[in-house]
Order: structure tokens, then C-alpha cells, then sequence
């Protein structure tokens, strides 16, 4: 088989002639500010992956064209974010640039005013706030608040309670917008957001649901949210559900729309401990992951044309493409799948009944061949988005929430212990409310044998004994571990409570099982803690944090 190099064209659409552009020189393209240090907050609120996030998502845009700016730190400073200087010698600012990327902290109070802690001191301030924005009436047109509590809907009641929504948060400084990206809850400090959306756009997929499922591969915790804007309710809805390149018009702020996953059917969230071995069991793997012949066989499977299969293509990143007509298979380096199958139809607004998702969803990974030697899978969770619309229109209306899709989870287990992970170990199946199977998401591997040799740890040799002894560690030390961990990542001490819960850390999610993301699968207890980093004027900062430490010891 033919493999050819792909070569994709930018996500952004062509710039209409009159447009121009900027007397820099520069093409208004994207911009982005990342913070690590925050100086104005007590405690200082050091967040480490901020600036790798922003990275990931200019580094995907730089395939194609070159950016205005990247501000870090105490470059970050307020009058990027106000209009007077917001498209500063039209080359830098926020609203300097068609898509603006932001990554640091982030809060909102209980009027919906949104609070963006900065990096430098300017005009004696180092803090911007929503309610000081006026954004959309020159250049931006997707604003990305790679942080907390960005964009909070008024369909998540128990972390919402106040109703929120973006039009409480946004419409007064919205003067053009197209699409808002944030956050509903608290997020991880990772490196992956922007690296991760991008890859899903190669992928096939559309703004919105790059950007939850991006988050999504991260922590099954959070929320993404995705809003957007237009003259009417149809305008806002089609923007949010199928933009897929950038456009350079404005539009009007009538309606508002907007999305959001994350929520999960609690099954995965364990404080007790499982039965484990008494012994430590490490998986081998056979990492081929899905090979040419399998590859082809899904595509034949899930309908791609013999023609379009004579060859598939290949990114410059060594990932494989095969393109058919709407729809696309994409199998990454690491030998994950990744199928988006068609559009989904966002017009039906009636939930697929969840038994017959679960049904459909078991019908088509046995169809599949998913379930394979090596390869046992059960059913784990849901995953059910929802949507939203409101508008400004009279005194304004906010309509009920709907749910958008189903996604249906199965992960990977040995003996009756899943995978941890959540983007490795894992089949997902998306449908429509139509029960149109619309993405599919492989990130299985064969398991081959199993080892007692850990390459996590090894005890220090003791004379005179043959091997080594290893033994499952008790709740004492392996909540010493996780201290441990959060002090070495955090920079700060966190002593233990009462409930071996590190003070000023919340526990968030626990769960213990095998590691699939590595080479092998190891043993391991992964936690996520939400940790306070900082407070001023009342108002606490915090971030959520992802420990993983091994079992045995």
C-alpha cells in the first residue's frame, strides 16, 4: 500500500481582499499570552505547564503561517486586554488577532464576572477582568481561555448554582466574537490542551468537539465548554456545531449557543481500594497497536470505498490518514484510532435512551473486532454532552438544556482490573440522538504476557537475598506517596489531615489499576487533587492536579 504525504491546508478560511492586511506587516492571525508566575496573588499561585500549552496550540498553527505574538509571564500585562490598547500598533493585544489563545489562572465570582490574574504590573494593575473587556470590534473572533471557571452554563446546577451562563459573563464585552472556548469547573494544569486540540482538528473534527474531547484525553473531571454567537438562534447553532476553519467576519450577538461535556455516569470515581495481587503483575504489550491489514479491515468495516483505500495518506508527524467521503479514520503513533464518521444531527434534540446506546455500542465493537486474543474490554461509563441556547432579545430567555450525544465507554482490564487512564486503554463510541454512530476512539493494545518485573521501581539489593521482595503498599505510605508527589510538583509542603488528605489539597477522583499508556502496564494508584494556589481580594485561585504512583513498593 501507497502511503502519501499529506499535506493539510490551514484552518484558516481565505481573508476576503478588502480585509487587507494590518500596517505592521503582520496577518492577525493568532496570538498568545501564558502565565506561570503571579505575582499579585498570595501565595503566588506557580502554575508549570501553562507556557507548554500555549506552545502546543501556536505550534500547530505555525504549520501554516506565523503569529503576531506569544507574551509570557510579567510580559503579560493588562492593557492587552483593555480596549485602548487591546490591538496596540495593530500587532499586539488580544483583539489584535483573528484567534487569541490565553493559558494561566483563572476564577468568577457570583456575578458572573470573570477574573484573569496576570503575570506584570501595568497602570498600577495586574489583573484583568471580563467587565473591562470590549472584544470582537477589531480583529478577534475565537477566544480561548485555556483556564478555570472561564465559561461557566447554567445547566450544571451543582456547580453553578448561581445560573450563570456566557451571556451573564460575556455579551457586554462581546462586539464581534464568532466562538468562546473555557471552562465550566476547575481544570488540570497540563501541557497537552492546545497540542491535543490541534491533533483533533487534523483528525477531522470540528472546533467545538476538538476542544472538549482535547480536554476530555486529559481528566474525565473537568468541564469544557464551547460557546457561540450569531444573528439567531440557526446562525449561533451552526457555527457551534460545524465551524470548522477560522473566518475573519464578525457576527451578531442575538443568540447565544453553546455546549459542554464531561459528565460521566459515576462508575469510575472509587475511594476503596480493589483487590489486587499480592504480587506485582506488569503487562507486556504488543505495540503495533492497529497495523495496515487491521486498519484496512475497520475502513472496509465502517464504509470506505475500495478506491479510497488504494492508498492512505501520511502527516509529516507519522501519523495515518485514510479520507473517505465525510468521513475519516486517523491512526496516530502510538497506534491509537481515531474515526469521525459523519456529522451529527444537532437538530434532534430527543436523547437517545442510554440502554440502547450501550446496546448499540456493544453490537459495534464486537462487529468490529475490537474484542480480540488480548484484548478483553467492559463497560465503564457514559459520557453525555449537552447543549444550550439563549438569547438577548426582550427582557432575554435562556432555553432548556438538551443532551447532544451519547459517548458510551469500555476500558480495558486484565483479571478484572481496568485501565486508569484517559486516553490510553480505552474504546469510546459516540452517537447522535438518531443512534448515528458519528466517532469512534481505540486506544487499546494486545496484551501479549505479563511479567513480575516492575521497570517503575526496584528495592535496594540486600546481601544475601536472591531477589527482590516487593509488597503492596499499605494506605499509610501510599498516601505519603501521593504527598510526596503534590510537595515535588507543587514546590510547596502539604502536611497531612486526619483523613491522610494533604491540607490543601482536595481528593477529586482515586482509582487504582494498570497503566496503559507506557511501554508496559504497570500497577499503579492514580489520584487527581484540586489544590489551592492562591487568593486575593477574597477571591481563592486553585488548579487540579494528576498523581500517579506505583502500588508496589
Amino acid at each position: 500500500m501507497d502511503f502519501k504525504l499529506i499535506e493539510r491546508e490551514s484552518p484558516f478560511a481565505e481573508r476576503a481582499a478588502s480585509m487587507g492586511l494590518n500596517i505592521a506587516g503582520s496577518e492577525d492571525r493568532y496570538g498568545a499570552n501564558s502565565i506561570q508566575f503571579f505575582p499579585g496573588l498570595a501565595n503566588g499561585g506557580k502554575l508549570y505547564q501553562t507556557h507548554a500549552d500555549a506552545q502546543g496550540f501556536l505550534e500547530w498553527y505555525g504549520n501554516w503561517n506565523k503569529g503576531n505574538c506569544w507574551y509570557k509571564d510579567d510580559g503579560v500585562k493588562v492593557w492587552a486586554y483593555e480596549e485602548t490598547y487591546d490591538n496596540w500598533q495593530d500587532t499586539y493585544g488580544m483583539d489584535a488577532v483573528c484567534v487569541f489563545y490565553h493559558s494561566g489562572h483563572g476564577a468568577m465570582n457570583n456575578a458572573g464576572r470573570f477574573w484573569a490574574p496576570l503575570g506584570g504590573t501595568w497602570d498600577g494593575r495586574i489583573d484583568a477582568f471580563s467587565t473591562n473587556m470590549v472584544i470582537g470590534n477589531e480583529q478577534l473572533r475565537y477566544m480561548f481561555w485555556s483556564t478555570c471557571q472561564s465559561l461557566k452554563v447554567p445547566g450544571v446546577a451543582d456547580v453553578n448554582p448561581m445560573g450563570l451562563s456566557p451571556i451573564s459573563t460575556w455579551h457586554n464585552a462581546n462586539q464581534g466574537l464568532r466562538m468562546i472556548f473555557g471552562y465550566q469547573s476547575n481544570s488540570v494544569d497540563n501541557p497537552n490542551y492546545g497540542k491535543f486540540f490541534g491533533q483533533n482538528w487534523n483528525a477531522g473534527q470540528k472546533f467545538s468537539e476538538a476542544f472538549i474531547n482535547a480536554s476530555w484525553a486529559i481528566s474525565h473531571n473537568q468541564i469544557p465548554t464551547v460557546c457561540a454567537m450569531g444573528a439567531n438562534k440557526q446562525e449561533a447553532d451552526n457555527i457551534l456545531y460545524n465551524e470548522r476553519n477560522f473566518q475573519w467576519g464578525a457576527v451578531a450577538k442575538n443568540w447565544y449557543s453553546w455546549r459542554w461535556g464531561g459528565f460521566v455516569r459515576p462508575v469510575f470515581q472509587n475511594f476503596d481500594r480493589q483487590e489486587l495481587p499480592k504480587k506485582p503483575e506488569v503487562l507486556l504489550f504488543d505495540n503495533s497497536g492497529f497495523d495496515q491489514k487491521r486498519t484496512t479491515a475497520l475502513c472496509k468495516e465502517l464504509g470506505f470505498t475500495t478506491k479510497e483505500l488504494e492508498s492512505f495518506g501520511m502527516e509529516r508527524n507519522g501519523n495515518i490518514v485514510a479520507n473517505g467521503k465525510g468521513k475519516q479514520l486517523t491512526m496516530d503513533i502510538e497506534g491509537r484510532i481515531t474515526a469521525v464518521l459523519g456529522d451529527a444531527n444537532y437538530k434532534n434534540t430527543d436523547a437517545l435512551s442510554q440502554d440502547k446506546a450501550i446496546a448499540m455500542a456493544e453490537k459495534a465493537i464486537n462487529e468490529l473486532k475490537f474484542k480480540t486474543d488480548g484484548v478483553d474490554l467492559v463497560f465503564d461509563s457514559l459520557r453525555i454532552d449537552k447543549g444550550q441556547s439563549g438569547t438577548t432579545n426582550g427582557s432575554g430567555t435562556i432555553e432548556d438544556a438538551y443532551i447532544t450525544d451519547t459517548t458510551v465507554i469500555f476500558r480495558q482490564v486484565h483479571k478484572g482490573i481496568k485501565s486508569v487512564n484517559n486516553n490510553h486503554g480505552l474504546v469510546m463510541m459516540t452517537y447522535d440522538n438518531d443512534g448515528k454512530l458519528t466517532r469512534i476512539h481505540n486506544s487499546t493494545k494486545k496484551i501479549t504476557g505479563t511479567s513480575t518485573k516492575s521497570q517503575l521501581f526496584v528495592n535496594d539489593p540486600v546481601k544475601g537475598q536472591k531477589g527482590a521482595k516487593f509488597e503492596l503498599l499499605n494506605e499509610l505510605n501510599l498516601n505519603e506517596n501521593f504527598r510526596q508527589k503534590l510537595v515535588d510538583i507543587n514546590g510547596q509542603e502539604f502536611a497531612a489531615s486526619r483523613n491522610n488528605s494533604p491540607i490543601g489539597a482536595e481528593i477529586i477522583e482515586s482509582t487504582e489499576g494498570f497503566d496503559f499508556s507506557g511501554s508496559t502496564g504497570e500497577l499503579v494508584a492514580s489520584r487527581e487533587y484540586s489544590v489551592e494556589k492562591g487568593e486575593k481580594d477574597g477571591q481563592s485561585f486553585a488548579k487540579v492536579y494528576k498523581v500517579r504512583t506505583p502500588l508496589f513498593g
